[in-house]
């Protein structure tokens, strides 16, 4: 059988339930301040100004991830895993907390 030691993969897939449950309930009853008068959610955009930074934190949570889980496991791919967990949370936390930044 396979034995495949992704676990960055573990931790994304705890994150995305959580988050998931999180938008749910954001969806039905969050952020009143975009609600448009037919209570529907406004679409909002990542500002251009938000790309390097969230750009630049991408490339240090990888490097510190992977870094993390090649020298301390035996992770397989540790940073190619890191990479798509780390990318997910800041894509995630900035759908959610977009107006925030």
């Amino acid at each position: 059988m396979y034995n495949n030691q992704l676990y960055a993969d573990v931790l994304l897939n705890l994150y995305y339930v959580l988050m998931n449950a999180y938008g749910w309930w954001f969806w039905l009853r969050g952020d009143v301040a975009r609600r448009s008068k037919s209570d529907d959610l406004a679409v909002a955009w990542m500002p251009r100004s938000n790309w390097l930074p969230l750009g630049l934190l991408a490339l240090v949570g990888v490097g510190a991830m992977g870094w993390y889980f090649d020298t301390y496991t035996g992770a397989d791919l540790a940073y190619p895993d890191s990479f798509t967990t780390v990318v997910s949370f800041i894509v995630v936390r900035d759908s959610l907390f977009l107006q925030r930044l």
